[in-house]
């Protein structure tokens, strides 16, 4: 419940001719008339609070009582307490009108709202519809809004408790009691390559996950092959620590229900050449709903079989989708 008083004020009806002639009214008589310009009012059409955060909805003047009338020099003067309510708030005021002639005009002197329910949406923290919980007070309403993705690899919990407070403007955001939580799973264990690459990586393991920070270690063989210059490269080993971190892609390529791809990056060593290696990638699910890590890049030292001069070569092979036994 609020209360404000004055700054809400309203002209309707006719425009004043000459000098009003001035009546003292049985209120029987006035009030058709005063209710009918008052209903007809801006203070009617848009109430005296805000409609953020709630669905519009049309007043009404569910009361009025005239206090006094008095002739002036200026008009007639009313004093009455309405009120008006519709689908989110419900309005008791005292107002001051004017007549002149046919023209009304009205201003508010105090009021008090109350909220009959709590807000509807909330368009900032992606809340489209709102099932809010009112407090006994009607000072402050709550919605909860969580969402949960178990995904192979992760369960992921968004959103959370927001808290909205009522004053005399209106409805107003006050807090957030956050729920975001992301818990990976089931990323450890044998890795496979697809068919038909010039490239093997076999042997190609994930361990060492840590659930709540998405750390994990990779190991792999880079087979002995033969490279695009007709250069033998011999089997290196591969030793990679990875960290898993969740970026906006909704509309790219790998991204999950919830709009994020869960990307990685690792670096570390391997037992060949200059004895660096990287990769990047990210986890999900192929078109036929295969668990995959799919690597975009992977960057490997190693060194010929034979040769003379400098022998360190880097392997570099990209966007292959390594399917999880």
């Amino acid at each position: 419940m609020a209360g404000c008083s004055g700054g809400n004020h309203d002209s309707v009806g006719g425009s004043a001719a000459g000098e009003a002639q001035q009546y003292s009214f049985a209120p029987e008589e006035v009030l058709p008339d005063l209710q009918r310009e008052f209903e007809s009012s801006s203070i009617v059409e848009r109430g005296v609070v805000s409609s953020n955060y709630v669905n519009e909805s049309p007043y009404e003047v569910t009361a009025l009582d005239l206090l006094s009338n008095t002739d002036t020099p200026d008009g007639t003067e009313y004093e009455f307490t309405a009120t008006i309510e519709n689908d989110n708030f419900i309005t008791d005021m005292t107002v001051n009108a004017l007549q002149q002639d046919t023209r009304y005009t009205f201003d508010v002197v105090d009021s008090t709202t109350t909220p009959k329910k709590g807000v509807d949406y909330d368009n900032e923290n992606g809340i489209m519809e709102a099932t809010s919980v009112l407090a006994e007070d009607g000072t402050t309403c709550t919605v909860e809004n969580i969402e949960s993705y178990d995904y192979w690899f992760a369960t992921v919990t968004k959103g959370g408790i927001y808290t909205y407070k009522f004053d005399k403007t209106g409805w107003l955001f006050d807090s957030t009691d956050a729920a975001e939580k992301t818990e990976y799973k089931d990323i450890e264990g044998t890795y496979v390559q697809p068919a038909g690459e010039l490239v093997t990586y076999s042997d190609f393991k994930v361990s060492n996950l840590v659930p709540s920070t998405g750390a994990f270690h990779i190991s792999f063989t880079q087979q002995e092959y033969v490279n695009s210059f007709k250069e033998t490269m011999q089997k290196t080993s591969v030793e990679l620590d990875a960290g898993i971190k969740p970026v906006d892609g909704s509309s790219e390529d790998g991204a999950m229900d919830d709009g994020i791809i869960y990307e990685f990056q690792a670096h570390g060593t391997t037992d060949k050449g200059d004895k660096t290696a990287s990769m990047n990638g990210y986890l999900g699910v192929d078109k036929s709903g295969n668990k995959i890590l799919y690597i975009t890049d992977c960057s490997v030292d190693s060194i010929l079989v034979t040769g003379v001069g400098d022998q360190n070569r880097i392997t570099e092979i990209s966007d292959w989708a390594m399917l999880k036994e």
